[in-house]
């Protein structure tokens, strides 16, 4: 298990024990470590995104990880603690 922290909106959404299928995954945003979840499409496709708790997903996973890329008029700088497992996972990078 590993322990991130960082600032994103306090809406987004990390608690993994309310979706069954995707998995949260690392990713490079601003330079900063933070998290997207993973998912599969209908075709069984990767997909990246984000779970807010006003809006539901986010099909983008930078959606929300910072003022810059917020999705709605209701975004709020939150430091968020999350505990997850990383699958076999590599951080991307946002270049």
């Amino acid at each position: 298990m590993e322990t991130l922290k960082f600032t994103a909106c306090k809406h987004l959404d990390f608690d993994q024990s309310r979706y069954s299928g995707p998995k949260l995954a690392p990713i490079r945003s601003g330079g900063v470590t933070k998290l997207v979840w993973e998912r599969k499409d209908v075709d069984d496709n990767l997909q990246l995104c984000q779970f807010c708790k006003l809006c539901a997903r986010l099909n983008g996973p930078e959606y929300c990880l910072d003022l810059r890329n917020a999705e709605c008029s209701d975004y709020e700088e939150f430091e968020h603690t999350v505990v997850f497992k990383q699958e076999d996972a590599n951080a991307s990078d946002d270049n």
